[in-house]
């Protein structure tokens, strides 16, 4: 039960944490991070969200699936800004 709870809470601050970022990025349609940072994040992410489906662990499946998303979406903003 702990294991559980302490997955639970750690996946909800790391996903909460992209919030702010994201929501900056998309409201001026670029991003100033880091873009080593953030291709390193993105890939990491995604490789963990890979694993996480084989292991059937649903907190990681979400985060990483949402950091994911998160940190893809600054890349792109930040590779190609205003575009859209």
């Amino acid at each position: 039960m702990l294991e559980s709870l302490s997955g639970w809470i750690g996946m909800a601050c790391i996903v909460l944490c992209w919030i702010p970022q994201t929501i900056e990025t998309l409201r001026n349609r670029h991003c100033t991070v880091n873009r080593g940072f953030l291709v390193l994040t993105t890939v990491g992410a995604f490789s963990l969200a890979v694993h996480s489906v084989f292991l059937q662990d649903v907190p990681f499946i979400i985060l990483n699936s949402v950091a994911t998303l998160g940190s893809g979406l600054n890349l792109f903003y930040s590779l190609y800004p205003k575009r859209f």
